[in-house]
């Protein structure tokens, strides 16, 4: 007869059916095999601790305590040699990994949103910015909505309900209660939060099989990790130490949203590996307002995308006081982010504010350079707003001769023309 082995969830469960043995292993890191073991027989409890499953000494101690507990003897076994079978067959199985499958033989699956246009379902979304910015507090916005089902069109956000986790590194749960009230307030909801709460003291790597049970026990299925430099073990900047994170969390198997930081050059901090594990990236970047005024306006670039295509920057003002939080959607035009607007979308916005005048292409060229704001070269502005004015006109979406440029009227083009 052999053994049994499975794994349910995080855990392994290895049983011995015709000795009434069953040994759970749980909490395990799967690069040291070091996890914690705890042996029943017949329903009675023989020993539970932690055990590296290739290190003989912990597991010669390991079998002395299960010796003094039940004699192999009396029980008609003998202990090294299930210790033998027990850690062989779990690193085993946790060398084997997932099985191999035939793509042909896989059902296909769009790609969703759980958020539109901003969070993508199934997969690890990272949010990145300075210090001071307001990222954390727009993910709790993002989980709240997802957590009440709410959607206003003037956000011109499309959700998918769900269970929220929020896990915490940074603040505390009174602290993220308050935030909670706020943003309700803000939404004109009259109810309490919904969404989950856990301050983290662990890294992710070392707490994420605690996480799979409280997923599983709460049926979560949406996680913000706030924030990444301190859910690691060690350096953010050590390809080890951030594989180790999104591996654990990629194990977890649930849609994701990661905030994390920049560095001094305004680049997001740490290894290469977190733009190779995300799988869809925004910058939030700050351009008007402060904590302190109570007013902060910020837009959203999208940096990198898996299956989906680039998405437009987005701008938010965020006005709060010490009863609500109020987001407002704004036309990233109309703020300090005008410069990160492709150039087809700043000549035909610039265009449309004329309304039906015509505009020469010099002072287009001057209100592009003054919102590239040293971006790009004057070379450069000056050889793209020429190539997009002669694409524009080809496609005829503007009208113009050589000096002047204006919408055709009264036909409309709608902005994903663009």
């Amino acid at each position: 007869m052999e053994l049994t082995i499975k794994k349910v969830g995080m855990e392994y469960e290895v049983s011995w059916p015709w000795l009434g043995l069953i040994a759970h292993v749980d909490y395990i890191n799967e690069r040291s095999y070091r996890g914690q073991v705890a042996i029943s027989h017949m329903g009675r409890n023989i020993h539970r601790s932690k055990l590296t499953m290739d290190d003989a000494g912990e597991i010669e101690r390991f079998e002395s305590r299960c010796e003094k507990m039940l004699p192999g003897s009396t029980a008609g076994f003998d202990w090294p040699t299930i210790m033998e079978n027990l850690t062989g067959a779990v690193i085993d199985k946790i060398r084997t990994g997932d099985p191999v499958v035939i793509l042909g033989e896989v059902e296909s699956k769009p790609v969703e949103f759980r958020v539109n246009n901003i969070l993508v379902e199934d997969e690890i979304n990272v949010l990145w910015g300075d210090s001071g910015v307001g990222k954390s507090m727009f993910g709790l916005w993002l989980g709240t909505l997802i957590s009440e089902n709410y959607t206003d069109t003037s956000h011109g956000l499309t959700v998918e309900p769900g269970t929220v986790l929020y896990c915490d590194y940074e603040t505390s749960d009174n602290r993220m209660a308050d935030r909670t009230v706020q943003i309700h307030a803000g939404l004109g909801l009259t109810s309490k939060s919904k969404m989950r709460y856990r301050s983290m003291t662990q890294s992710l790597e070392t707490d994420y099989q605690a996480l799979a049970k409280i997923i599983d026990q709460d049926k979560i299925d949406f996680l913000i990790i706030d924030s990444l430099g301190l859910s690691i073990d060690g350096d953010l900047s050590s390809m080890e130490s951030t594989k180790a994170f999104f591996n654990a969390l990629k194990a977890l198997k649930q849609t994701s949203l990661v905030i994390t930081h920049s560095n001094k050059a305004e680049e997001m901090y740490g290894s290469k590996f977190i733009r190779a594990y995300g799988r869809n990236i925004w910058s939030a970047n700050q351009f008007s307002g402060s904590f302190n005024s109570g007013n902060v306006d910020f837009s959203l670039v999208h940096t990198k995308a898996n299956d989906i295509p680039e998405q437009p920057v987005q701008s938010w003002e965020m006005k709060f006081n010490n009863d609500q939080v109020i987001y407002t959607r704004k036309d990233p035009y109309d703020t300090g982010a005008a410069g990160l607007l492709t150039y087809n979308e700043l000549v035909y916005k610039t265009l449309s504010r004329y309304d039906g005048e015509a505009v020469s292409r010099e002072h287009l060229e001057r209100f592009i350079a003054e919102a590239k704001n040293g971006r790009d070269k004057p070379k450069e502005i000056k050889e793209n707003t020429d190539q997009t004015i002669s694409d524009l006109l080809i496609r005829k979406l503007i009208a113009g001769d050589d000096h002047y440029l204006w919408l055709p009227t009264p036909e409309t083009v709608t902005q994903e023309a663009l």
